[in-house]
């Protein structure tokens, strides 16, 4: 017996819409050493104990697993933490030795004489002479000298040599390496660093992709006087709100405790808000500090572990290089990345958004789940907004909800800029709950 389909009597059709894109967690460290157990090439492992370490190569002396056990030491403990690679004996820099025959632009040309080193080819003349590249791996295990030979891949052209010219990674050029190998870490630390290499890290990170923090402890003594040329007074001339420094004389893995509370105290929950200030360091003792040289530090915006009233042990005051407190940074990182993952689910996940009031309507709601949940974390609260006015937002308006999401009217909208399908402005107004870091009491007394 014949029989026909029924779909042109029932018609089903099924349809999953595409999955949202991963939150970030903000809630990861990096920890770089120089130690050779993570190829140059890996350049980056994740690490759930020290244990861990220790079975995949790593010794007790290694600076990396130091560093891991004040991190893992915090109370409560963290999850995971990623150890990344700077590489001493990596490529820093080459130029053509001979420019062999054969080759196009894009293949790459591993290079021997060591582990995992690679040039690009950039240019060649019209015998596939190579006459131009690009570093693109530095490998490990190489020295200076000329004639490296090369292997092509894919297989291309044949006798080309490379000449390399410097080796040694900065930890600058580490932790960049480290960012275009993995994604996920918020927060860098790399012990190793002195005060150049510290500067030269906050200057890259200001500008990293995506938003990165780094936490660095200095025993710069000069920090602890009103002398300009300190490395705390440098960075916050130079006006740094990624950069979070901590003094302490003799202790070198101060900032790593500090950097696994900040990670791991982040949990996107309710109430998961929190700021550093009052906090205990496990593993980690106060600095013996005058009064006068706590408030030279600070006033350089640095950050110190003191005991304060004999009983608490308490680390302060929690800032950036800047100024501005951590704890503020880090939410408004959430927030935007919250915002713009949301806003672009909702264009990726719909047919279309209508370049009409309901579809502003939907771009709004978007911006208002990721307030939704700023709110529930404690990073947002209700209050009375003291900013300048935006569109119906006056100032000394209070925000019952502790934010609002406005458009401007689609009506109003640019021919140009329809016509180019954008979306009228959007604006975002909130108010913080900070945080109390101090209280006057006044107790009054009658007889």
């Amino acid at each position: 017996m014949t029989t026909l389909s029924l779909n042109p009597v029932v018609d089903v059709v099924v349809e999953i819409s595409p999955l949202s894109a991963p939150r970030r967690a903000f809630d990861l460290g990096l920890i770089i050493g120089d130690e050779d157990t993570i190829p140059a090439t890996e350049r980056v492992r994740q690490y759930t104990s020290t244990d861990d370490m220790l079975t995949d190569g790593f010794t007790s002396t290694d600076s990396a697993y130091k560093a891991a056990l004040i991190y893992f030491s915090q109370s409560p403990k963290p999850y995971k933490v990623l150890i990344g690679r700077q590489s001493l004996t990596g490529i820093t820099a080459v130029t053509i030795g001979a420019a062999g025959t054969g080759y196009s632009p894009g293949e790459v040309l591993t290079l021997a004489g060591g582990t995992g080193g690679a040039v690009t080819v950039t240019t060649v003349s019209e015998v596939g002479a190579v006459t131009g590249i690009a570093l693109t791996e530095a490998g490990s295990g190489y020295v200076v000298g000329a004639g490296a030979a090369t292997t092509a891949s894919p297989v291309g052209g044949t006798g080309c040599t490379i000449d390399i010219t410097a080796i040694g990674e900065t930890p600058v050029d580490a932790v960049r390496a480290c960012r275009g190998k993995n994604n996920d870490w918020y927060i860098a630390i790399f012990p190793g660093a002195t005060k150049a290499e510290h500067l030269a890290i906050a200057a890259y990170v200001e500008a990293a992709t995506p938003t990165t923090r780094y936490f660095y402890t200095t025993d710069d003594a000069s920090c602890l006087t009103t002398a300009a040329t300190s490395l705390f007074a440098q960075m916050k001339a130079h006006k740094y709100n990624r950069s979070h420094g901590v003094y302490s004389a003799s202790q070198k893995y101060v900032a790593v405790s500090v950097a696994a509370y900040a990670m791991r105290a982040n949990t996107g929950l309710a109430n998961s808000a929190y700021t550093l200030k009052f906090k205990d360091l496990p593993g980690i003792t106060v600095e013996n500090l005058t009064t006068t040289q706590v408030t030279n530090l600070e006033a350089v915006n640095g950050n110190v572990y003191i005991n304060r009233g004999y009983y608490y042990d308490m680390y302060e005051q929690g800032v950036m290089a800047d100024g501005t407190f951590f704890d503020e940074g880090l939410g408004l990182d959430m927030l935007s990345n919250s915002i713009q993952l949301n806003v672009m689910d909702t264009l990726y996940q719909s047919r279309k958004v209508p370049q009409t009031e309901a579809g502003v309507t939907q771009l709004v709601n978007s911006c208002n789940q990721a307030c939704i949940s700023a709110v529930s974390q404690g990073f947002l609260a209700p209050g009375k907004w003291t900013g300048q006015d935006v569109l119906e937002l006056k100032t000394g308006d209070l925000l019952p909800l502790g934010y609002m999401v406005q458009s401007e009217a689609i009506n109003d909208q640019d021919q140009a800029d329809r016509e180019a399908r954008k979306a009228p402005p959007i604006y975002v107004s909130i108010k913080e709950a900070g945080a109390i870091h101090s209280v006057t009491i006044g107790v009054y007394v009658s007889r």
